[in-house]
């Protein structure tokens, strides 16, 4: 892959790629300084070392990624280790973890859009949502699924709750 005539580039989809080589990955990363977001829908390249040239000095303007599918308890780590600064964050439809989500949220401080739809691991109890909430300007997660209290009794939300607003 030869990507050194795209400096400029900005915004970059993986999704259905499995052609590549890690390797080529990090070369697209590295020679391209001004890279923005990434979309790796249904591909292998969210590796611990990807993370760590996104989150390092080689893309300073980078801002989100987009990761619908399988996401790991190591990959939500590798995210919170090595993209504190990362503001838009799309794992919808994953098998991302309250334990995952919290990582993420204790590592990925400037987080301004996370979306968490579909997340059919996610209990998302009371506590975790106004957590979010509060830490993130646009979160979106399935309010009509409801939430588990302290006492692990399960609510369904009613659209009057102001945390629903």
């Amino acid at each position: 892959m030869e990507v050194k005539c795209c400096p400029n580039l900005k915004h970059l989809s993986f999704d259905g790629s499995y052609n590549a080589s890690e390797d080529a990955v990090l070369n697209i990363i590295r020679s391209c300084k001004r890279l923005q977001v990434i979309d790796f829908s249904d591909s292998p390249y969210v590796t611990e070392e990807v993370l760590e040239e996104l989150g390092g000095n080689n893309c300073p303007c980078f801002r989100g990624i987009r990761r619908p599918g399988t996401i790991s308890s190591f990959q939500a780590s590798a995210i919170a280790r090595n993209l504190p600064r990362l503001r838009l964050l799309n794992l919808s439809n994953t098998d991302l973890t309250d334990g995952g989500l919290s990582t993420i949220l204790s590592g990925c401080l400037c987080l301004e859009y996370l979306d968490v739809r579909g997340c059919n691991f996610l209990k998302l109890g009371f506590h975790m949502i106004e957590r979010a909430t509060t830490q993130i300007i646009e979160f979106l997660y399935d309010p009509d699924e409801g939430y588990y209290d302290d006492s692990g009794d399960w609510f369904k939300f009613d659209r009057s709750d102001s945390i629903y607003w």
